[in-house]
């Protein structure tokens, strides 16, 4: 027969403080991996597309911080119906940033709050963006999520406000972000000017 007590203390023995330490550094290293695939999964400006529909709508602006960033910067409405036809089309001309002007053309499609609604491109930094209808009637807020940087000189997620006005779109970033509105980038300068039917 083998002895019981003996074992036991055996076991112990064997259990040192290095047992636990590569525990621990296991479970950590599984809970950063986890972190990393659902923060592409479940954070808008790092998965793709959204589906459409109103379930994403709703689902888009409450997982994207801040919540509400037409309300913060202005919005007095939401945009049930869409976006007004009169923002739809395609749009190009300069934004003046610093002391230089930016060459950049947008494309803007009908979507409701939260969806995606067309895309930015930024000629003179070589930069493509996703947008997304954050709300407004008029003034419209607009998400930018950068999808292409070739020279790494664009911010990976931007905020903006568009007028319609009679000589076209007013253009303004609200504010620009390296991962999120909850960490501006206090260097970035707001580009603004208008932009005209192509």
């Amino acid at each position: 027969m083998v002895d019981s007590g003996n074992r036991t203390g055996k076991e112990k023995e064997s259990e040192g403080p290095y047992t636990k330490l590569v525990a621990l550094g296991t479970l950590l290293l599984v809970l950063l991996g986890y972190l990393a695939l659902a923060s592409q999964v479940h954070w808008p400006p790092f998965k793709g597309s959204p589906s459409p529909g109103p379930a994403n709508a709703a689902t888009s602006n409450s997982s994207s911080p801040p919540a509400d960033v037409g309300a913060q910067l202005g919005a007095t409405t939401s945009s049930p119906a869409g976006l007004p036809a009169g923002y739809q089309g395609a749009w190009q001309g300069d934004l003046v940033y610093g002391a230089e002007n930016i060459a950049v053309s947008m494309t803007l499609g009908q979507g409701a709050d939260g969806e995606q609604i067309g895309s930015f491109v930024n000629e003179t930094l070589e930069c493509e963006a996703t947008i997304y209808l954050e709300g407004g009637q008029g003034p419209i807020y607009l998400r930018l999520v950068t999808t292409t940087n070739a020279l790494g000189e664009c911010v990976s997620l931007a905020y903006a406000r568009v007028t319609s006005t009679s000589s076209g779109l007013d253009f303004t970033f609200e504010d620009s972000s390296e991962v999120s509105p909850s960490e501006p980038t206090s260097n970035v300068a707001p580009a603004s000017g208008t932009l005209g039917q192509a």
